[in-house]
């Protein structure tokens, strides 16, 4: 969604609260860590509450589950991509490349953008926005809330459906924003490769998991 800007309010693209929102806390200040925590509060009631209105009647578990699919780092870290994000970062330190931020530096910037537009013009416009934002993720997500769980929580479902214990995840490299990670599971294994640890860990579990089911 690289028209982002245009479902800004009014004024904010040209407000000083929005390069606030886009500056990282290794720039100095003033940073986006408050308008970070804003948002995460702000995007979590918005997704919550369309949760709650969808018609199908999802019971508070499932709803947990599928909120999670939409607000967790990894999604907002595609989200902060289809924004094209990452080269309006502000940045400095160890932070040097502005062009390659952190999965977490990228989801802390969605969630201070939206916690700008929450300052800025209060609640509808926030919806408004993380509508627009969410509106693909919402549109792909599963209709059964059990299609929702991610390989990490299928593998230890499976596991211990088995008796047995474990995964165990071990990361293998760490280098250049990309993670591999190594899982064992089950008497099998799998190799993870992802932009964040999470990431890496459920390709990984993924792996395992076909294993098991082979």
């Amino acid at each position: 969604m690289q028209n982002w800007i245009s479902h800004l309010p009014d004024g904010l693209a040209d407000d000083p609260l929005l390069r606030t929102a886009l500056t990282h806390r290794s720039a100095g200040e003033p940073h986006n860590e408050r308008l970070e925590f804003l948002g995460d509060a702000v995007l979590e009631l918005v997704v919550s509450e369309w949760l709650y209105c969808k018609p199908s009647q999802l019971t508070e578990g499932g709803m947990s589950r599928l909120r999670t699919r939409l607000v967790e780092r990894d999604a907002l870290c595609r989200v902060a991509q289809n924004m094209d994000l990452a080269g309006r970062i502000a940045l400095s330190g160890t932070h040097a490349h502005p062009e390659t931020p952190s999965p977490r530096v990228l989801a802390g910037a969605v969630e201070a953008i939206i916690g700008a537009v929450f300052e800025y013009a209060g609640w509808e416009a926030a919806r408004a926005f993380v509508t627009a934002l969410l509106t693909v993720a919402m549109q792909n997500l599963p209709e059964d809330p059990e299609d929702a769980k991610d390989a990490k929580t299928k593998l230890q479902e499976c596991l211990a459906r088995r008796h047995e214990a474990g995964p165990h995840y071990r990361t293998v490299s760490a280098r250049g924003g990309q993670f591999i990670v190594h899982c064992t599971a089950g008497g099998v294994g799998g190799v993870g490769m992802g932009s964040s640890r999470q990431e890496a860990e459920f390709s990984a579990a993924a792996q395992c998991l076909e294993k098991l089911a082979g």
